[in-house]
């Protein structure tokens, strides 16, 4: 499987219910178009609307592919938040899927511990490997602490060593996933791996945007 970890464009503040800024929605777009030349078969995202709204104009680029909605890829912070429910985000984000049992009105998100979003990032990873197969290609639009944890889980790295990976607005970092029926079992130099690395915070698709 080949994951996509896209970081949402730039907002205004920093609360569950920020919209992207006029450059967020440029960055965006450019995003969208990246993606439009490849051959997407997944786009999920952070119920956040920042993070939302950027999937949503990539979900366009991409002849309306819709966009699965997970609670769990939202941002942390040792604080709760609270963003948008059903109500609000479907007439906004016609081409989400919108997990079933998400309330109507706003939703209280619970506040996070590092142990809790370390969890949660090793959940998404499971999750992903249950929906999907070796041969999708798969857009996942979270945030920048959101994207880090998950690469801690990627990489087996203990939450309580945590190392900030550099994630700018609107930028692409991209793993491959190794199914174990495709993992090495004796190689000459390398042992086994589950995942490979192949960009951390890639912007140039950005370039040109003011």
């Amino acid at each position: 499987m080949e994951l996509f970890l896209v970081r949402h464009g730039e907002m205004g503040r920093t609360s569950g219910n920020d919209f992207l800024t006029v450059r967020g929605e440029a960055q965006a777009q450019a995003t969208g178009r990246y993606f439009s030349r490849l051959p997407i078969t997944g786009l999920v995202s952070s119920p956040l609307v920042r993070a939302l709204g950027t999937a949503h104009f990539i979900a366009q680029a991409c002849d309306s592919m819709p966009v699965e909605v997970w609670p769990e890829l939202r941002e942390g912070l040792f604080e709760e938040m609270v963003g948008y429910g059903a109500g609000e985000l479907r007439p906004r984000y016609p081409l989400a899927w919108l997990p079933e049992e998400m309330d109507a009105e706003s939703i209280i998100y619970p506040a996070d511990t590092q142990e809790s979003l370390f969890l949660r990032s090793q959940q998404v990873i499971e999750r992903l490997e249950r929906n999907f197969g070796p041969n999708d290609n798969v857009v996942v639009v979270a945030h920048g602490g959101m994207i880090s944890y998950i690469f801690h889980a990627l990489l087996r790295m203990p939450p309580d060593s945590f190392s900030f990976f550099k994630i700018n607005f609107a930028s692409i970092s991209q793993v491959s996933l190794i199914p174990p029926s495709m993992r090495q079992e004796h190689p000459p130099i390398y042992p086994p791996r589950s995942v490979d690395v192949v960009t951390v915070g890639e912007t140039a698709h950005l370039i040109g945007i003011e």
